[in-house]
């Protein structure tokens, strides 16, 4: 079972880091979400027993995490300047 979660969290950390990558920051929520789902409903199961390797995993996993959010954050701060900077440049055009 713990090697099913570890490739399906995997799996969903790739799928919301190329998210990120192509901008697609609704995708990426949408999936981030399902993944926190994922982990709550996980650890409520009794038949999930992590061990020492697997809590190492979710270690990794959090500070993958952390970083996509970091990423994540800064894109959108990029993406809102330049849109801003757009938004005046018109507005020094009278467009």
């Amino acid at each position: 079972m713990l090697n099913k979660f570890k490739e399906k969290l995997t799996n969903m950390n790739r799928d919301i880091r190329e998210a990120i990558r192509s901008a697609d920051f609704e995708k990426a929520q949408a999936l981030d979400n399902e993944r926190q789902y994922f982990i709550i409903t996980a650890m409520k199961d009794d038949a999930f027993t992590p061990d020492d390797e697997f809590v190492e995993f979710l270690e990794n996993c959090a500070k993958e995490n952390a970083e996509l959010v970091s990423e994540l954050e800064n894109r959108i701060v990029k993406l809102s300047s330049a849109t801003h900077k757009t938004g005046q440049m018109m507005k020094g055009y009278n467009i």
